[in-house]
């Protein structure tokens, strides 16, 4: 545990999550935790005294991961202190008692939502996949290319800007928590009931960040969909107060269930024609009404087509990713087929294969997928997805707009 004696001492911060901004986020506010208290950062664990390991439990894949590391480095550093931090410790305590126990369990204050870090740690990005690094690496080259050209590849541009966040963002926490029951989920269990920051304090740190000459943000929580629900306000309220800025920007909305894009479908038409709003996560999850039923999901497919197709009329270059989950319990190859559809209403597509998760009503179903079909299922799923990414990068060729240089 770590005591009052921290003279001297170092740290070393490092996560296992594959680019998720919330984790990759609190890595700045641990290290401000840890300089608090007096220590001083390190670039490398060998050189730490204290390592905190920022932990995803997502899936199944991640917890593997995260248990994985965490094994490493006490096996390298067996006289080090090690710190476990994120949602692994929440999602799955029993894993962690069992394996690692002993180990200080690190959190955020609760008020963190107030006092959250404003950027990233160019550090963070060092330990990303190689699809993360690609898309970091393929941005500079395209945005060469339009420049010498003059015009701006759309959808791509924005696809490119914003499907994974870097440095270049000014990031700002609008709420944590969400209002969903969903049954595959233990990111609740996590993170808690919806808490929507008041509208006052995001202006003003969207303000500050305007002010220091930032020009890229990106809005972050849990379910953005339901901000302001416990206020009384909406996220037609909160886009609103944004844009209403008249300033050069680039917005970027994180993580939106899509019911309450239905739901307030009409009236985001007015906010999402402003083309300053680049790109949002849209996660439908299944193209599939019954698996969406099953998922305890509020909303219906074709729907969110709509309402979608709706926006991107009057945004054409709107970069929308969503999520798809592979081999839900009783998920039936009609279900998939409809899955399958579902990648070509989107511009980035990232699937996960079903993994059930601790103590959710999910992972008690009855009718769970064989790992092989889900394994094929996968396979085919990655390659319509390649496939839609393609024709998205052909299209934006083909539709090039005129554009300033950047």
């Amino acid at each position: 545990m770590l005591n009052a004696e921290t003279r001297d001492k170092k740290f070393h911060v490092l996560s296992t999550t594959e680019g998720c901004a919330t984790n990759l986020l609190e890595n700045s506010s641990y290290r401000k935790q840890f300089e608090n208290q007096g220590l001083k950062a390190s670039d490398s664990a060998q050189d730490a005294d204290v390592i905190l390991i920022n932990t995803c439990g997502y899936n199944q894949d991640m917890e593997s991961k995260a248990a994985e590391t965490i094994a490493t480095y006490q096996a390298r550093f067996p006289g080090k202190e090690i710190v476990l931090a994120g949602c692994m410790p929440k999602i799955n305590p029993r894993l962690v008692r069992e394996k690692f126990a002993g180990l200080e369990v690190r959190s955020l204050p609760a008020d963190s939502g107030e006092s959250q870090s404003y950027q990233f740690d160019r550090a963070d990005f060092a330990t990303l996949s190689s699809k993360h690094k690609l898309v970091l690496l393929l941005r500079p080259i395209l945005y060469k290319f339009e420049n010498f050209f003059g015009y701006r590849l759309s959808p791509l541009h924005n696809l490119l800007q914003s499907v994974i966040v870097n440095e270049d963002f000014f990031l700002i926490t609008v709420s944590t928590g969400c209002l969903g029951s969903c049954t595959f989920c233990a990111i609740k269990r996590a993170k808690g009931r919806l808490r929507s920051r008041p509208l006052a304090p995001l202006m003003s740190e969207f303000a500050a960040g305007l002010k220091a000459g930032r020009k890229k943000f990106w809005l972050l929580g849990d379910d953005i969909g339901c901000w302001g629900q416990d206020l009384g306000l909406s996220l037609v309220d909160l886009l609103k107060a944004f844009t209403q800025r008249t300033e050069d920007f680039e917005l970027v909305v994180n993580y939106v269930d899509p019911q309450f894009l239905v739901r307030y479908g009409s009236e985001l038409q007015q906010v999402f024609q402003d083309r300053r709003i680049i790109g949002m996560n849209l996660p439908i999850q299944s193209g599939s009404d019954r698996v969406l039923r099953d998922m305890s999901r509020q909303y219906q497919a074709n729907p969110v087509y709509d309402t979608l197709r709706g926006l991107k009329r009057l945004n054409p270059g709107l970069a929308v990713k969503t999520n798809l989950i592979v081999g839900f319990p009783g998920e039936t190859w009609q279900d998939f087929a409809m899955s399958l559809r579902s990648v070509f209403h989107f511009d980035a597509i990232l699937a996960l294969k079903f993994t059930p998760r601790p103590q959710t009503p999910a992972a008690e179903m009855q009718t769970q997928i064989p790992e092989a079909v889900k394994n094929l299922r996968m396979l085919i799923m990655n390659l319509a997805i390649s496939i839609r990414h393609g024709l998205v990068a052909l299209g934006s060729f083909a539709r090039p707009e005129k554009s300033l240089k950047h």
